[in-house]
């Protein structure tokens, strides 16, 4: 009896290591998106579009997205590079799409994030880049430095 509730214990403690390094890979990768971002690029459904002069802002796991001074959306990120490609759910906390969910895959490479969308309500993208009839957008950001 005692070896099965050491078995239990081992099982449910070496879940909770493998949730505190998922945990320590989110923060590790939310450390490096801090700061403004320039908005390099916008892509739907394999389509660019021009981007307005925006800027983004994450601090902590917040983020707001401003063109000139005027704040355009603004949400929430929660990030899981454990999956391949790495995960990015973010929640709209203001404007029209308040309360809705995004899901989407992120690339980050030093002073570069791409993250490529799903539309509300569909399934997260597998791969970049975005696709005709897909319902992704692709946003590409340039750290803007100090």
């Amino acid at each position: 009896m005692i070896w099965k509730t050491l078995l239990v214990l081992t099982v449910f403690g070496l879940a909770a290591v493998g949730a505190a390094q998922d945990d320590a890979a989110a923060k590790k990768d939310l450390d490096k998106l801090q700061g403004e971002w320039k908005v390099v690029s916008i892509e739907r459904e394999g389509k660019e579009e021009k981007p307005k002069n925006s800027r983004t802002t994450v601090s902590r796991d917040e983020w707001t997205t401003r063109a000139g001074d005027t704040v355009e959306r603004e949400g929430t990120l929660k990030l899981d590079p454990t999956k391949s490609p790495k995960a990015i759910d973010t929640v709209f906390t203001d404007g029209p799409d308040k309360g809705k969910t995004l899901q989407g895959i992120y690339m980050l490479a030093g002073d570069d994030w791409k993250v490529l969308y799903s539309a509300p309500g569909k399934d997260r993208p597998k791969t970049f880049p975005t696709q005709p009839g897909s319902a992704h957008f692709l946003i590409v950001l340039k750290r803007v430095k100090p």
